[in-house]
């Protein structure tokens, strides 16, 4: 018997109307808003460490490999309601965004618990392998890192490491501003993919 399809894990299965939407923007406009490049008919984003291009016309992202559904979500939301107003410079967690004190429960609490299996009683390898993502220290906690899996959306890592009395614990931050460039839900898969990259990263 053929496996049966999961829905929302292809790429393939992103609503078609947010190509739509991205098409009917104007480079100028979205690189502008979004800091990114505009070169061949696809704009060129950076994430994390590396380099992708975002093709509207043939609705597609390359280099393709491991790239999933909910990669494309993030990606297609980011380019489309980023609106070049920049960071607010103030930082939240999760529950300070408006909703999230409801959204980030349940199963939309976040995914993070991979960093704590891999690095909560290594605080160092934890700080080397955001900086191999391109992040930076930020001094607080045992060891923290600030990414940039997005031109505008700083992602930030708190981790307390495991001792004898508690056990570790890590929270995640962001820039007051990331529910502009974000719709709630793509904010935890960003999470998601950020917490999964560092985890193999060390």
């Amino acid at each position: 018997m053929a496996e049966e399809k999961r829905p929302y894990r292809d790429p393939r299965d992103v609503d078609p109307a947010l190509w739509e939407e991205l098409s009917r923007k104007s480079p100028e406009e979205v690189t502008r808003n979004a800091g990114v490049l505009h070169r061949d008919g696809g704009y060129l984003l950076r994430y994390l460490d590396a380099d992708y291009t975002v093709l509207p016309q043939q609705r597609l992202i390359q280099p393709g490999e491991g790239l999933n559904f909910e990669f494309y979500m993030v990606v297609l939301n980011y380019l489309i309601r980023a609106d070049g107003k920049g960071l607010i410079g103030r930082t939240v967690t999760e529950k300070e965004l408006k909703g999230g004190q409801f959204f980030f429960t349940g199963p939309h609490e976040l995914r993070i618990g991979v960093i704590l299996e891999r690095y909560g009683t290594d605080p160092e390898g934890f700080i080397e392998a955001g900086t191999r993502l391109g992040g930076v220290a930020t001094g607080m906690g045992d060891a923290s890192i600030r990414l940039m899996p997005l031109p505008w959306v700083p992602l930030g890592f708190i981790l307390w490491s495991a001792d004898e009395e508690f056990g570790a614990s890590v929270a995640t931050t962001f820039d007051s501003s990331v529910d502009r460039f974000l719709p709630l839900d793509c904010v935890w898969s960003l999470v998601t993919q950020v917490a999964l990259r560092l985890a193999r990263a060390g």
